[in-house]
């Protein structure tokens, strides 16, 4: 009689096993990751990079830290456009209107060269994500900050407060 002995099966079949599973969380990331917290994309990469043996998902890893890097992006540009907006006292849905009154515009200006510099954004890319704006207005906002900051006090030291609390001293040089 033979006995019959249970084979476990080999350390092979687990692994194809674990890389069909991973595979299919690899598409379930994808479909789902814009509405990812900063913080699960983080987890989610270095989960990702740590299985990225074989160099398989190494165009997923780029596609996340491009999404994430967006995110950062995205945060930053809204924490500039609520201090400029609180210090200068406007109204910030009024930033991608098209109006013309004087403190809008100024603000509007202001954001546009804080996060031109801040960000190093091309002058289409700025124009594009804060008031739909080509890159020739921005041009125009570099150099009207520049011309206010250089004559009007007031102005300046408004500007200088909204760098030192944004940590953005470093734009300075751009303005003179």
């Amino acid at each position: 009689m033979e006995t019959m002995i249970e084979s476990k099966p080999s350390p092979m079949i687990y692994a194809g096993l674990e890389r069909r599973v991973f595979n299919e969380w690899i598409k379930g990331v994808i479909k789902s990751a814009h509405s990812y917290s900063e913080e699960k994309l983080n987890y989610t990469i270095l989960l990702i990079e740590r299985e990225n043996i074989d160099g398989k998902y190494r165009e997923t890893v780029r596609i996340l830290k491009a999404l994430l890097k967006q995110r950062v992006e995205e945060k930053l540009v809204w924490k500039i456009k609520t201090c400029v907006c609180n210090k200068l006292k406007v109204d910030i849905d009024l930033i991608e209107n098209k109006t013309r009154k004087r403190e809008v515009v100024q603000a509007r200006q202001i954001i546009q060269v804080i996060v031109k510099y801040q960000l190093n954004w091309s002058l289409a890319k700025v124009g594009l994500n804060i008031g739909l704006k080509d890159h020739a207005t921005i041009m125009h906002s570099i150099k009207t900050m520049r011309n206010l900051y250089e004559t009007n006090k007031y102005y300046r030291e408004n500007v200088d407060s909204i760098l030192i609390y944004l940590g953005a001293e470093n734009i300075k040089k751009w303005l003179l």
